[in-house]
């Protein structure tokens, strides 16, 4: 949704100086599509890695988890041995479209491949409120890249649409990984139980 209340520096300074230049760089010139593209590390290896360059490591947490306490380090291990796919570059671009013009728009391909698919110069905007489903808002009071400011303002646009909207003691990083996971068992569990009986009791078989 909106990225205006965004504190991450990195994310300010490329949306701000560097966007195009970024762009055309990495995917461009190093032909790199990906941003942690699909891999297997084994644990051993991130156990070896991480013995031998323990700040690094620790770096990595802090970086994904804001620095705070509210997740799980001791963990790291299990977490980058069974890391996921990551993102294409293009999203990070994105977010930096959206930081830099202040609007909740499509992606920016130019005004000439804007022109060509979406009929006009500039990206139109998402239209939320065409969204017709129950939807439920979970954010962390404490994470950077989702905002809390940010959260408030797709709240307000979604309206009545929102059925369910609380606000934890977690960065973006511990929605995965947080010490306590109460969060999930009781209210994300409670919501689908609520909205989705038949499919939730066909998982859970």
């Amino acid at each position: 949704a909106q990225m205006e209340y965004c504190p991450i520096d990195l994310l300010q300074i490329v949306s701000n100086h560097f966007l195009g230049e970024a762009e055309f760089f990495i995917v461009h010139v190093l032909h790199m599509y990906n941003f942690f593209p699909p891999m297997t590390i084994g644990d051993r290896a991130v156990t070896t890695f991480c013995g031998i360059l323990p700040p690094f490591c620790n770096m990595i947490v802090n970086w994904l988890s804001d620095g705070n306490g509210v997740d799980n380090p001791d963990r790291f291990n299990v977490y980058m041995s069974n890391l996921p796919s990551g993102s294409s570059w293009r999203t990070f671009v994105y977010y930096g479209q959206v930081m830099a013009s202040g609007r909740f728009a499509k992606y920016d391909f130019g005004s000439r491949q804007n022109k060509k698919k979406y009929g006009q110069k500039d990206p139109p905007l998402i239209p939320l409120e065409n969204i017709s489903v129950p939807i439920a808002l979970f954010s962390g009071s404490i994470d950077s890249l989702a905002a809390p400011g940010n959260v408030a303002w797709l709240s307000e646009q979604l309206g009545d649409k929102v059925v369910f909207q609380q606000e934890y003691l977690l960065d973006h990083f511990s929605f995965a990984i947080a010490r306590d996971m109460t969060w999930f068992r009781e209210d994300v569990v409670g919501v689908l139980d609520q909205y989705n009986k038949p499919q939730l009791a066909s998982l859970l078989q």
